[in-house]
């Protein structure tokens, strides 16, 4: 009731749900799967709500919950091929049709998905240059890299990457970190 100034309107305290979607397969690099933790735990410091990770080739090898970027987990070994229609199974499946969907991958994959869409959105985030090999993809398709002339910096997310890296063992001098931005 727009002209009743006796009247508070109460708006609904909503959070997002999201589900970030991961591609292992084996086409995807060290450092691509670098990249992609550096943006979840940017995410996760971002945000309020829980956020669910699906690691998916072929077929979905691990879903797990995600609140703070102590949980985040090192992804799984690269496996075979990659397919976009079992997360979308999964989603269905769970009936998580309220969540936006956050799928990092590099693009190689099907032609067309065998699964048809329910989530809320869908946004593919692409890992390198090439673009989405689905021909009718659902939600945006956006690029993770540096603008023109834009200079690397060390954001919280960066930092936190090197600290899970040391916990891994991993050498984090051999690995060249950049940062990114989400081109729309």
């Amino acid at each position: 009731q727009p002209n009743r100034l006796d009247i508070r309107g109460i708006l609904p305290k909503r959070i997002p749900r999201i589900i970030a979607a991961i591609d292992i397969s084996g086409s995807m690099t060290g450092k691509e799967l670098h990249d992609i933790l550096i943006e979840l735990s940017s995410i996760v410091n971002n945000y309020q709500g829980e956020l669910r990770v699906i690691e998916c080739d072929s077929e979905i090898r691990r879903t797990y919950v995600v609140k703070s970027s102590k949980d985040i987990k090192k992804p799984l070994d690269h496996n075979g091929a990659t397919a976009f229609s079992p997360v979308f199974k999964y989603i269905k499946d769970n009936n998580l049709k309220d969540y936006y969907l956050l799928y990092f991958t590099d693009g190689k994959g099907e032609k067309a998905l065998l699964e048809k869409p329910i989530n809320r959105s869908t946004i593919w985030i692409i890992t390198g240059k090439e673009e989405l090999s689905l021909e009718n993809y659902p939600g945006e398709v956006v690029h993770l890299s540096l603008k023109e002339g834009e200079k690397e910096e060390e954001s919280y997310g960066i930092k936190v990457a090197k600290e899970m890296q040391r916990e891994w063992g991993i050498d984090t001098e051999a690995n060249s970190i950049q940062s990114l931005r989400v081109d729309i």
